[in-house]
């Protein structure tokens, strides 16, 4: 699990714990718009969460990881083929952990009902 992945789930963990009746679906990429679709059940009550990090920084961390099947070589393509969700709370993941933990509990806390 890459580092922004592991903030966004321990931060909406976090908020799971804080809230009543919250589920939580954590992925390291956005799923295709079919499968958020899919997967939607309360429009008025879910969220999705996109960390946005630029390709220079995706590209860095993967050139650091030993024996993983994502080589930097496919980063292209990976990119090409995301589906950034339009309606997600969109998150810059170059903060700092802490940084981003606030946001997306600030975000993603008690939102009054439709």
């Amino acid at each position: 699990m890459s580092r922004a992945a592991a903030f966004l789930l321990r931060a909406a963990l976090m908020t799971a714990c804080l809230l009543p009746r919250t589920s939580l679906l954590a992925a390291e990429a956005p799923p295709p718009e079919a499968y958020r679709e899919r997967l939607t059940v309360d429009a008025a009550r879910q969220r999705w969460v996109y960390l946005k990090v630029p390709r220079e920084l995706l590209a860095e961390r993967l050139n650091a990881r030993r024996g993983h099947y994502m080589r930097a070589v496919l980063l292209d393509s990976q990119l090409a083929a995301l589906e950034v969700p339009e309606d997600a709370l969109v998150v810059e993941a170059t903060a700092a952990p802490d940084a981003l933990v606030a946001t997306l509990l600030r975000e993603l806390g008690p939102r009054p009902a439709p």
